[in-house]
């Protein structure tokens, strides 16, 4: 199913998240969309894939030529991967400087805001942009709740309280540039960096009454969650000539994320605990696919890499709660490789496909590593295969 955006009324809308959750199939909730049927779908804008759904704001309705919901997505992505929505832009019109200014603000009990700042200079065939995206959420929770329980002649009475306040800062810097010297090429790099920090403050108390002798017990909780992220994109997308193209995506990902927690009892010191959560984790992603498209036929082959790398750990400074501090490392390659064809013939359209993958996952458990929980290649034989046929009816064998 295809959308277009350019030219009609959807280029009107404040936000690309907004035309996204307005396509046929496809829900939205909390920032999370849904295809019917399909669950989560992986997005594209063009043809790199969407790491971060907060990429999506940075994106103008305006820049949007057509949106895509393709829910057979075929041998080209993997088998976790039912649903795709693609995002198509329009060519850039004009040269010179050029910007957009965003500012947007909501209340529930506090304010939030966000500021959504974009320059972009474009001379002849290349095009230099950058862009600042600022979000502050601000949340208050207020909540009473009591129940009363009468057995025999014991009265029982459970009141809770509970008061919370969250606030989260993110801050998103983009740079880049892009190279279209046609209509049947664009190249390009991007440069996104993420910085989010995230803060809670809770306390509530649970008051339990029996025949008017009341029990009370209090707890206070903070948590502090800063996280950070580099994200380095570059991509190819061109004809070679006649019925030939390519499109060939790298990408490179690196962060860390802190969750540090603190939480007491005034009534019962020795169960007050503080801990920090760590997690480090780089990837490394090439995707290259091959087409051929004539009147009659549509043939793509390809191959695709990926390298996750992530060591998580976790320490306690109450260890007599029976929780011990860990330090885990995961790591994985994964390839694939993949052929399809697709034909279309009037109102009918016949496709077939097939994906080999292959996966090599170690887990280290405190830097031992895991042999239960590993999966890994022995004397050349591959542990996992997987080979997908789609027929024309969707249906996988």
């Amino acid at each position: 199913m295809i959308a277009r955006v350019k030219g009609t009324i959807l280029e009107t809308f404040p936000k690309t998240t907004d035309i996204i959750a307005q396509l046929p199939f496809v829900s939205a909730q909390d920032g999370v969309f849904k295809v019917f049927g399909k669950g989560t779908p992986v997005i594209y804008i063009n043809n790199r894939r969407v790491q971060d759904l907060k990429e999506l704001d940075r994106l103008m309705p305006s820049e949007i030529k057509s949106i895509k919901v393709n829910t057979m997505p075929g041998a080209k992505y993997d088998a976790t991967v039912s649903a795709v929505i693609q995002i198509i832009t329009a060519r850039a019109q004009g040269e010179g400087l050029g910007g957009t200014l965003y500012v947007g603000s909501k209340r529930s009990e506090r304010w939030s805001t966000e500021e959504f700042a974009s320059l972009n200079y474009r001379h002849k065939v290349w095009d230099l942009f950058g862009s600042v995206y600022w979000i502050q959420k601000r949340q208050q929770i207020d909540m009473k709740s009591g129940q009363q329980l009468s057995v025999v002649d014991t009265v029982h009475g459970v009141g809770y309280r509970e008061e919370e306040e969250l606030k989260s800062n993110r801050i998103t810097a983009v740079g880049g540039i892009n190279y279209n010297p046609n209509e049947k090429i664009s190249a390009g790099v991007q440069y996104v960096s993420n910085h989010a920090s995230w803060k809670n403050n809770m306390f509530n108390d649970i008051s339990h009454i029996v025949n008017d002798n009341m029990s009370m017990t209090q707890q206070l909780a903070s948590s502090d969650s800063p996280d950070y992220d580099h994200n380095i994109n570059t991509y190819f997308s061109g004809n070679l000539g006649g019925n030939l193209s390519l499109d060939v995506n790298l990408d490179w990902v690196k962060g860390h994320e802190t969750d540090k927690m603190y939480s007491w009892f005034p009534n019962d010191v020795s169960e007050d605990v503080s801990t920090v959560s760590n997690r480090r984790y780089g990837y490394y992603a090439s995707k290259g696919v091959l087409t051929y498209a004539s009147k009659y036929v549509n043939l793509e082959g390809g191959a695709e890499y990926a390298y996750t790398d992530m060591t998580q750990t976790y320490d306690i400074d109450n260890t007599t709660l029976g929780i011990n501090n860990s330090n885990d490392v995961t790591r994985q390659n994964r390839w694939a490789l993949f052929v399809s064809a697709k034909s279309q013939f009037g109102h009918w359209g016949f496709g077939a496909g097939i994906r080999y993958e292959d996966i090599d996952f170690n887990y280290y458990k405190n830097e031992a590593w895991n042999k239960e929980q590993s999966k890994k290649l022995y004397d050349g034989q591959i542990y996992w295969l997987q080979h997908i046929l789609y027929l024309p009816t969707g249906a996988k064998v």
